[in-house]
């Protein structure tokens, strides 16, 4: 899995302002309303797991910690999870906590994390990291109080990237279960969340909102992503068919994808045929319909392709009077 936040526009009202903060323009004294998202997200899968919609000067870490005691509440499974972070996670109190709920991890450091980590010469190995009195007490000023002398063991890899940089990479996954060659593109799945903010923002919309009042607000952030699970389900059943069809077939291109524009636009329509629906042979038919017609609209992966990530925008890029229907 693959935990990371994300801004959401809001409906820029005083009460929304209130209730979720707000981010301060370029024009002074200029506010617009602003609310800070956490998702944790199934990247083999495709589906979000759990998520929260909560104040724009929350803590990522914090909501992080929110989202992996919904995940501890299911029902769990006898392979142990494994999330991927990004170099805004990495902390003494979030890796102590993961280790505490037994949470195995891979993330990113930044370049000004501990000393000892850093300060690594080998491209794999276990560092011993001591929460000095001064790091107990800069923590402390943080909100999190872990005692002088707690002792982090933490296995340090640095990879390098097409670029040249070296990426630092920490877990707490043993040399046995993860070699140092798999660090590399096991953490590169995390951008499956990236795409997932993509779709969710740009295709579903998710802030372009219905109603002005918190409750609302809520709603439609949750119906949204709840959407974006159902279409990935279908995304998923109608590619595993194509790929069959396709096996003795010569293309072009190695891999195909079912064009998600597509995908969007039909199923609000398809989607409420096969809920009303009360035959279940009329709903099977109707869902076997939806699948074909998504593999004749497909779009081919090509691989190595970079995109360059959009920064967030000054204001709402949406209006009152462009409400979608899905």
């Amino acid at each position: 899995m693959a935990m990371d936040g994300s801004v959401m526009e809001l409906p820029n009202t005083k009460e929304t302002q209130r209730v979720y903060g707000y981010a301060s323009t370029f024009k002074d004294g200029f506010r617009v309303a602003r609310a800070l998202s956490s998702y944790l997200y199934d990247v083999e899968n495709r589906l979000v797991i759990c998520t929260e919609l909560s104040r724009y000067d929350d803590n990522e870490r914090d909501m992080a910690k929110r989202n992996v005691e919904k995940l501890l509440s299911f029902e769990q499974p006898a392979i142990r999870n494994l999330i991927l972070f990004d170099r805004g996670y990495p902390s003494a109190d979030f890796i102590l906590y993961l280790q505490e709920k037994g949470i195995s991890y891979l993330m990113r450091a930044q370049g000004s994390f501990y000393k000892e980590i850093r300060n690594t010469t080998t491209p794999d190995e276990v560092v011993s990291t001591e929460i000095t009195k001064a790091r107990a007490k800069e923590l402390k000023k943080q909100g999190k109080s872990i005692p002088a002398g707690t002792v982090l063991h933490v296995r340090v890899l640095k990879v390098e990237l097409p670029t040249g940089e070296i990426e630092v990479l920490l877990t707490n996954v043993s040399a046995n279960e993860l070699s140092y060659e798999e660090s590399k593109p096991l953490y590169f799945k995390r951008w499956g969340i990236e795409t997932r903010f993509d779709t969710l923002k740009y295709k579903f919309e998710i802030e372009n909102f219905s109603a002005e009042t918190p409750q609302l607000i809520e709603q439609d952030f949750y119906a949204t992503v709840l959407v974006s699970n159902l279409a990935s389900i279908f995304e998923q059943e109608a590619e595993e068919e194509m790929c069959e069809k396709n096996r003795t077939q010569t293309l072009k291109y190695s891999e195909y994808r079912i064009n998600k524009n597509i995908l969007v636009g039909k199923l609000r329509n398809r989607l409420i045929e096969m809920v009303l629906e009360e035959d279940d042979e009329k709903k099977d038919v109707l869902h076997a319909q939806f699948l074909e017609e998504l593999q004749r609209n497909i779009v081919p992966v090509i691989d190595g392709r970079t995109f360059k990530r959009e920064k967030q925008s000054k204001s709402n890029k949406f209006t009152k009077t462009k409400r979608r229907g899905l």
